[in-house]
């Protein structure tokens, strides 16, 4: 009678598996609309020309917003062994570069996003500040932005809001499926 109320059993490999896929998607089919929000954006006063060599920094980005976020859902040890596992499923499967230079690469965007997190306290807003940092949008804005070296908040408010479209949807996932580790 209550059979559906039960959630479906999902290892660790195969949720792997489908977030990365799934995120990969996302990002590969977003990039573009991101690049071309931020180029076009009125609020600069000339275009920061975002392009598909920007494409990997954005990936990691993504990534690593998404790996904190697992911290949020999941027990301290279960999220530390999904990130080894997602890391490593990203470096091999979605870089262009040595796998064990990918994973430093990914580890360090994680540290960078969980330095931001903690001022900003939200996965949305650390990803979307983080762009702001590595594509150096601080350098396009108002002269008024720039000396207070903070992103123009209507910007900001634009681009939080289209990075929240880039965030896993675990609350959903996890009322569909329980994850094990076997």
């Amino acid at each position: 009678m209550f059979g559906f109320f039960k959630r479906n059993k999902i290892k660790h490999e195969q949720l792997v598996q489908v977030y990365t896929d799934n995120l990969f998607d996302v990002i590969e089919k977003g990039f573009s609309e991101v690049a071309g929000f931020i180029n076009e954006e009125k609020q600069f006063e000339k275009t920061p020309q975002i392009g598909p060599a920007d494409f990997e920094w954005f990936t990691y980005i993504i990534y690593g917003g998404n790996i904190l976020n697992l911290y949020n859902y999941f027990e301290e040890d279960v999220a530390d062994t999904l990130k080894v596992k997602i890391i490593r499923e990203v470096a091999e499967r979605y870089s262009k570069r040595d796998t064990h230079i990918a994973e430093d690469i990914i580890l360090e965007y994680e540290k960078f996003l969980n330095d931001i997190q903690r001022k900003t306290g939200d996965v949305s807003k650390t990803i979307a500040l983080a762009l702001f940092y590595k594509f150096q949008l601080n350098d396009y804005q108002s002269e008024h932005f720039q000396k207070l070296n903070t992103p123009n908040p209507v910007f900001f408010k634009e681009l939080t809001d289209m990075m929240s479209l880039f965030i896993w949807n675990w609350p959903d996932f996890l009322e569909k499926f329980k994850v094990s580790e076997n």
